[in-house]
């Protein structure tokens, strides 16, 4: 996905649903540049399957669905938009699951095959290291809102992580897996 694409995308949400739809999705929070950089990797990885953790308006799983043959969107609130959001987007490869909690999750995410997580749910210090510890099997994950003030949790999860390799650019954060290259295209799911 181009940014001109993304673009796009972003204008016929926002024409359809307004801006609040868009106000805190990963594809506009930190600017145009870093979301950029964001597709470029997102585009040499080409993922097979991603598992994206909050789902809330379901703006980020049509932007991922561009780059993997499947995405998995996981939120344990309800948004009842995300249905109508994926088919303004045009994508028909998101499957959206409402979780009645942790328990669940984690036992969904233990059994999930997936190439790539991406993590925007809870952003509690907890809540992010329960959702890192069900999804780093998958070697590569990407956590949103690095650096935000007023997500301490996740600056402070990301920052005590004492294996595989970060890479920062606020407000995302990239893990990998020790011995996997930053741009390493996915073998798959």
């Amino acid at each position: 996905m181009r940014t001109e694409t993304l673009d796009d995308l972003i204008g016929k949400l926002r024409s359809r649903f307004g801006q609040d739809v868009l106000a805190s999705s990963a594809t506009v929070v930190g600017g145009p540049e870093v979301v950029a950089r964001q597709l470029e990797r997102l585009a040499a990885l080409r993922p097979t399957a991603v598992v994206e953790i909050g789902t809330r308006h379901g703006v980020m799983a049509a932007v991922l669905a561009h780059f993997a043959k499947l995405v998995i969107t996981l939120d344990i609130e309800a948004s009842p938009l995300v249905r109508d959001v994926l088919a303004c987007a045009g994508v028909r490869n998101v499957v959206p699951v409402l979780l009645g909690g942790n328990e669940v999750k984690g036992l969904l995410l233990d059994r999930l095959r997936f190439d790539l997580a991406f993590i925007d749910g809870d952003h509690r210090y907890e809540g992010v290291a329960f959702d890192f510890a069900h999804t780093r099997h998958c070697g590569r994950v990407l956590f949103h809102d690095y650096g935000d003030l007023r997500y301490e949790g996740v600056t402070r999860f990301v920052d005590s992580l004492e294996d595989g390799v970060i890479e920062f650019d606020p407000p995302f954060a990239w893990w990998q897996a020790d011995g996997l290259s930053p741009s390493q295209q996915s073998e798959g799911a």
